[in-house]
């Protein structure tokens, strides 16, 4: 639409960040009370006050933190002695902008730098903090947000530290706020546009939780129990957003620990078992087999999460460790499942159980010994994935109830059979029956319609290998390497599980432990099915093969049950032929001749062809006798097409066969080249 006269073109301005200091800020030079009640000014250097006039007289967030950054300046220098009263103004005035709802984040890491540089303390910042707590309504976003953004920060925890009861009992209110709020809906709907606070409310008491964990605070007691109990119905919820449970339940685990069990060991194997009891709430004890099952899911996974390492590995009875439990727990149950979220959120509860075995069969080996029991309780693992998208609802119709043995703890910990870190070690967290259960487990997952399922199964494997390649003299990786093989050809998993296993097995003990493989392979190329994913592990193979084999005897494994074979599909044999010339251009030869026994082949499978015996030529392989080898005849009807009429008169030109073979067709081939990918 044309613009009407005298309208103007105006461009939508964004809203601005910038805080609006009040006026009593407007000096650093402002009256403070003193401890006696009388009031005093503090002197304040010139330096100083004209970079906060600067600060104060900012039009803009940008300007605003360059200001700030010069301030940071001022006060790292080494010929800057701020006095004491400098120190508190600066302090108070900075501690204003921290606290404000309004500040980036960018505004506030340059502040906490500044702080940071100030002294090991803020007064200021710690009393404003206590009083956001404290306020009437607490629970605003900008208050979730500054606490995320202090457990960040050095300074921050220690802020968080100091505040400890003021922080509880803003996760004491805040939690039973929006499990009163849940509890009151009844549609899935409108709980599930309720969670969305609640779940940073979750999260955010889980980083505060591992943040403060190492610093062994003192909690309280009962403010930690009243969390506990609204967690606990938020875990019982059958409606409740799967991430949202997740998170729940290693808040709910982080909590027991924070209550001072450290001894979780009872409890986690009651949690495991449909006949125990778990505790916990005013109403008594609630049978953990009443939850749903997703909430049983988010207890066990949150222990497999939270729970420090020496209590992992403690025994269970029969002498296998907990861990080992849970992970049980987890693969018995989610070969049930049959609901995609729960069945993902099984998946990655396993692939947690995976990272923590890992890690501590890699911690058995740097510090053998028994843990200290005095020691501070460590975070939960860092390789492990995050359970906020690892829970799924409960599906109806699903047992929730899987049997096991009793095995109630019966002592102390015994060392494990065998020197600290070899593969006994690793025995008593992976029984066999327990790595059956979990191939089983990947099987299964590797055949789910869901992308993101197989996705998480393929991660599991790859775990399982390089959990496995650890322990090389070992029974373990022989045996995934059996398992694997031993699946039917003609599946896509098969091909991927091969891939997952390749960089801890290694291509040459992969063709020792199957010499048919490749013959294998180009059986199944021509399975629609299968081809792709067959055609790419062939070529990734016959890469790998290359590096480590002769040149005949990689020919002779890989290039010859490929011609010797008519089902495989012409663009199949297309792309591995092209692969062949890129890895081994001296072979060009070898393949034109090959290539040349195919009765029909399409078009492109001759360009592809010129492409390798152009590749050659520029190789100077000329003692090959790539010219004799070449089927002039039927390479030029295979160029006879409308686009291809300068090739085809310089083909004439030369005779079809002449020195100047890299001028031939120039342009079709270099087309050629960039269509196959092989430039």
């Amino acid at each position: 639409m044309m613009a009407q006269p005298g309208w103007k073109k105006t461009r939508r301005r964004r809203l601005s960040s910038l805080v609006i200091l009040p006026l009593e800020y407007a000096t650093l030079n402002f009256v403070q009370g003193d401890e006696d009640g009388s009031l005093s000014k503090t002197p304040v250097s010139s330096g100083l006050q004209s970079l906060w006039d600067k600060l104060f007289s900012a039009d803009s967030s940008k300007q605003q933190l360059a200001c700030l950054k010069e301030i940071n300046k001022y006060v790292l220098q080494d010929d800057t002695a701020l006095s004491e009263g400098e120190r508190d103004a600066l302090q108070k005035a900075l501690a204003w902008l921290l606290l404000n709802p309004d500040s980036s984040q960018q505004v506030r890491s340059v502040i906490i730098k500044i702080q940071a540089s100030l002294a090991d303390r803020c007064p200021p910042l710690e009393a404003g903090l206590r009083a956001q707590l404290a306020a009437p309504a607490p629970a605003t976003p900008a208050t979730l947000q500054l606490l995320e953004f202090l457990s960040d920060h050095p300074l921050g925890r220690r802020l968080l530290l100091d505040s400890l009861p003021q922080l509880m009992l803003f996760f004491k209110e805040e939690l039973g706020f929006h499990c009163q709020t849940m509890c009151a809906m009844v549609s899935p709907v409108e709980l599930a546009a309720a969670a969305g606070p609640g779940q940073r409310a979750v999260r955010l008491l889980m980083v505060t939780l591992q943040v403060l964990q190492p610093l062994s605070p003192e909690y309280d007691l009962e403010t930690v129990r009243a969390a506990r109990d609204s967690l606990e119905r938020l875990l019982t919820l059958p409606a409740l957003p799967w991430d949202l449970r997740g998170n729940c339940g290693m808040a709910y685990v982080l909590l027991c620990l924070a209550g001072g069990d450290r001894d979780l060991h009872a409890t986690v194997l009651n949690a495991a078992f449909p006949s125990a009891e778990l505790c916990g709430s005013d109403a008594g004890p609630v049978p953990l087999a009443n939850w749903p099952l997703a909430a049983q899911l988010a207890l066990l996974a949150g222990c497999v999460h939270a729970l420090p390492s020496d209590q992992l590995l403690l025994p269970a009875g029969g002498g296998g460790a907990l861990l080992s439990l849970l992970l049980g727990w987890l693969l018995h149950t989610g070969m049930s499942v049959s609901d995609t979220a729960t069945l993902l959120g099984f998946s990655r509860g396993v692939l947690s159980a995976l990272g923590r075995i890992t890690e501590a069969c890699r911690g058995a080996l740097a510090s053998p010994g028994p843990p200290d029991p005095s020691a501070p309780l460590p975070g939960p693992s860092s390789a492990s994935a995050e359970l906020s998208s690892a829970v799924g609802d409960s599906p109806s119709g699903t047992d929730a109830s899987p049997t096991f043995p009793d095995l109630t703890p019966d002592g102390p910990a015994d060392p494990p059979d065998g020197p600290v870190g070899s593969p006994a070690s690793l025995a008593s967290l992976l029984p066999e029956v327990l790595v059956e259960d979990l191939l089983q487990f990947v099987w299964r997952l590797m055949a789910d319609d869901a992308q993101s399922v197989r996705s998480v199964a393929g991660d599991m494997l790859s775990a399982l290998v390089a959990l496995f390649a650890g322990f090389p003299d070992g029974p373990f990786l022989r045996e995934l390497t059996t398992s694997v093989l031993a699946l039917p050809l003609h599946l896509r998993r098969r091909c991927r599980a091969l891939r997952c296993l390749l960089p801890a097995l290694g291509v040459t003990r992969l063709l020792a432990a199957c010499p048919a493989l490749p013959r294998q392979l180009v059986g199944v190329i021509g399975d629609p099915a299968v081809s792709t994913h067959a055609v790419e592990l062939y070529c990734v193979l016959l890469s790998e093969h290359r590096r480590a084999a002769d040149p005949d005897t990689w020919l002779s494994v890989w290039v010859e049950p490929l011609f010797e074979s008519d089902a495989v599909p012409p663009p199949a044999l297309a792309q591995i032929t092209g692969r062949i010339a890129q890895l081994a251009p001296g072979s060009a030869a070898y393949v034109t001749q090959r290539v040349a026994c195919r009765r029909r082949l399409p078009r492109h499978l001759w360009l592809v062809l010129l492409t390798a015996v152009q590749a050659a030529h520029r190789q100077g392989a000329a003692g090959e006798n790539w010219r004799e080898a070449l089927p002039v005849a039927r390479l030029r009807e295979a160029l006879q097409h409308r686009d291809d009429q300068v090739g085809i008169r310089e083909w004439e030109r030369d005779g079809g066969i002449g020195d100047s073979w890299s001028e031939i067709g120039r342009g079709r081939m270099v087309r050629a080249a960039e269509l196959m990918d092989f430039q």
